[in-house]
């Protein structure tokens, strides 16, 4: 593949070490990091005819500008089909009879859910309730929480950490404190895990963990 002349690309500020893309209408685009000047093997972004993106091996020094490859709006909507979080994978396999819920274990379990941020702005927490009920006689429901106060690393900072815990103390710090010690505690938030633990005492679990442990139990 031959380098596109400078004057068919849009150059921008670069930060030692980002990776970059450059030449937005070509077929092939390689990522590379700005740091590195060298030819060597990485992958390379194919589009196919569906313009669906393919991951190949090959190498180039050609880069292409992100804002463009998310410009390719038919690309974009094309891949979002079939992108998912877990839950909602679940949800819909088991819902679609391709997840056998005799599999797992009949005990009795009640679960509460605190749900993540991304999951209540760009999701359903719906979900999450859904796949944790596959055992036929697991119990979930919803904390009516919001954030957890954590928010990735913010509870973690010294002059944060008040507020953080104040937001906790909200609802669900006294949700998971009022809980019994035999109810299971979901969060699929790494950081709301680690709130619940520090603001509760309690070990709380992602949700395909809680699975896992459901699997293994019927089978044990």
């Amino acid at each position: 593949m031959q380098n596109i002349p400078q004057e068919n690309t849009e150059s921008s500020q670069q930060d030692d070490g980002l990776i970059e893309f450059i030449a937005p209408d070509i077929e092939h685009l390689t990522i590379i990091k700005a740091s590195e000047t060298s030819q060597i093997e990485r992958p390379k972004i194919v589009f196919s005819d569906e313009l669906i993106p393919q991951f190949q091996l090959g190498h180039t020094d050609i880069r292409i500008e992100l804002k463009h490859l998310f410009m390719m709006q038919q690309a974009a909507i094309a891949l979002s089909g079939a992108a998912f979080t877990i839950e909602e994978f679940l949800a819909n396999e088991f819902k679609a009879g391709m997840i056998d819920r005799n599999l797992f274990t009949t005990a009795e379990k009640k679960v509460l859910i605190h749900g993540h941020c991304y999951q209540k702005s760009l999701s359903s927490q719906d979900y999450t309730t859904t796949c944790l009920e596959i055992p036929v006689n697991y119990k979930a429901s919803l904390i009516p929480s919001g954030c957890c106060g954590m928010a990735g690393a913010f509870g973690y900072e010294k002059e944060h950490f008040d507020v953080s815990q104040q937001v906790g103390e909200l609802v669900l710090f006294p949700a998971v404190r009022s809980a019994s010690t035999e109810t299971l505690i979901a969060a699929a938030g790494t950081s709301c895990r680690h709130q619940v633990k520090d603001g509760t005492g309690r070990l709380s679990q992602h949700p395909v963990e809680i699975l896992y442990d459901a699997l293994r139990e019927a089978r044990s």
